[in-house]
């Protein structure tokens, strides 16, 4: 597989890969996805989790190709200054 910093330079420069930030400089390439019902962002009981994982899995199937690689860049927060 493809270098991962290599790639991200290439399409995205000098920006990080952080998602306001993104959001930000890439306005025309950016979109969210609701995958729950009535635009829920955060599943809270497991058959949610698994609705979110069947959709997300079904959505990248048809993108990628069934079986394909690929990166998956998950963002996290804290406000913890120890972390």
């Amino acid at each position: 597989m493809v270098n991962f910093q290599w790639v991200w330079k290439k399409r995205f420069g000098s920006a990080p890969p952080l998602g306001y930030m993104l959001r930000e400089r890439f306005k025309d390439r950016w979109f969210r996805i609701h995958s729950l019902p009535e635009s829920k962002r955060y599943p809270e009981e497991p058959a949610e989790y698994d609705e979110l994982l069947y959709r997300h899995n079904t959505v990248a199937s048809e993108v990628l190709g069934h079986g394909s690689r690929c990166w998956l860049v998950v963002a996290t927060y804290t406000d913890d200054v120890n972390t």
